[in-house]
C-alpha cells in the first residue's frame, strides 16, 4: 500500500478495535471448555489453518483473535460494505500511530484533503522533531481547511 492514502473514520475504528485486542483491553469473542481450551465464537476466512486447541496448547485461537487480520474481519462483519477496511489500511494506520501518535490519526480522519504523504512532507518542511509538533501541524492544517473538530487528551471526540 502506498504512503499516500486518506485515513477514514472506518480505518480509525478498526484500528482502535485492533489496539484494544492487542493491548488486552478487550478480548476476542469465544468460550473456554472444561479443559481450559479457548475456541473462537466466529470464524472467518483468515481463521483457516489455525491449529485446534489442545490441553497442551489451549490458546492458538485466542492468539489469532488478537491479530490484525481477525480484528479487521470482525470489524467488517459488523458494518455495511461501504465502511469495510482492508488489513493493509489498518497496518498503515498502525504505522502512523507508532510514528506520530493516535491523536494524529484522529486529526487525519476528520477532514477530507489531508493524506499521510501530505502530512509527512509538511512536517519535513517545518522541521518538526517531536510528536506534539506533528499533532499541532495536523491540527493547523485542519484549521486552515475550515474543518474543525476538537479532541480531548484521550483522543475522544467532544
Amino acid at each position: 500500500m502506498s504512503n499516500d492514502f486518506r485515513v477514514t473514520p472506518a480505518i480509525v475504528a478498526a484500528t482502535r478495535e485492533y489496539f484494544d485486542l492487542y493491548n488486552r483491553v478487550s478480548h476476542p469473542a469465544g468460550d473456554f471448555d472444561k479443559a481450559g481450551r479457548f475456541t473462537l465464537k466466529n470464524y472467518f476466512r483468515c481463521c483457516n489453518g489455525i491449529s485446534d486447541p489442545t490441553r497442551r496448547f489451549p490458546y492458538p485461537e485466542m492468539l489469532h483473535g488478537r491479530t490484525i487480520a481477525h480484528a479487521v474481519s470482525t470489524y467488517n462483519s459488523t458494518v455495511t460494505p461501504r465502511y469495510r477496511v482492508t488489513p493493509e489500511e489498518v497496518r498503515a494506520a498502525d504505522r502512523i500511530t507508532t510514528d506520530f501518535g493516535f491523536k494524529t490519526l484522529l486529526a487525519l480522519s476528520t477532514h477530507r484533503t489531508l493524506t499521510v504523504a501530505k502530512l509527512r512532507s509538511r512536517v519535513l518542511k517545518e522541521g518538526a522533531s517531536s510528536r506534539s509538533k506533528i499533532v499541532s501541524t495536523a491540527s493547523a492544517y485542519k484549521e486552515n481547511k475550515n474543518t474543525r473538530s476538537e479532541t480531548t487528551d484521550s483522543g475522544e471526540f467532544r
